[in-house]
């Protein structure tokens, strides 16, 4: 099981070919998940207008997350993420706030591998390993 990026879902949804071709990839061999922290910010993302647009972004976006396991924030992913940003300040190089709810959801349920187009935001991260696309 892999975790997709915020990022990468917005990558997808512009129909940028290394997301798609990924994405084939994913297919192919395992399964895919999302973190409940990068559908609210994709959801932030569509804007709180309630115009024609936006309601067939938002319905785009669903297509999307319906294919994949949605992973909740838990007590366990919580704690995880929390030790993941006081690991990356005792280090001098902090982790932003959603990218560590996000590390910590998935390595709170064994997933270790991010695809994500920001690399270098997770790669202070030691049990996720940021694979590019």
């Amino acid at each position: 099981m892999i975790c997709l990026d915020t990022c990468f879902i917005i990558d997808l949804l512009r129909g940028l070919k290394d997301a798609e071709r990924k994405t084939r990839e994913i297919d192919d061999t395992e399964g895919a998940a999302i973190s409940v922290i990068s559908i609210f910010e994709l959801s932030v993302g569509l804007g709180t207008l309630d115009n024609r647009k936006s309601r067939e972004r938002a319905a785009i976006l669903q297509s999307v997350i319906d294919k994949l396991l949605v992973l909740q924030l838990d007590q366990d992913s919580v704690e995880e993420a929390a030790r993941i940003m006081l690991e990356s300040r005792l280090r001098g190089k902090p982790v932003q706030q959603n990218d560590a709810l996000i590390a910590g959801t998935c390595i709170s349920r064994g997933i270790r591998t991010l695809v994500t187009r920001d690399v270098r935001r997770f790669s202070g991260i030691g049990e996720i390993r940021a694979e590019p696309y």
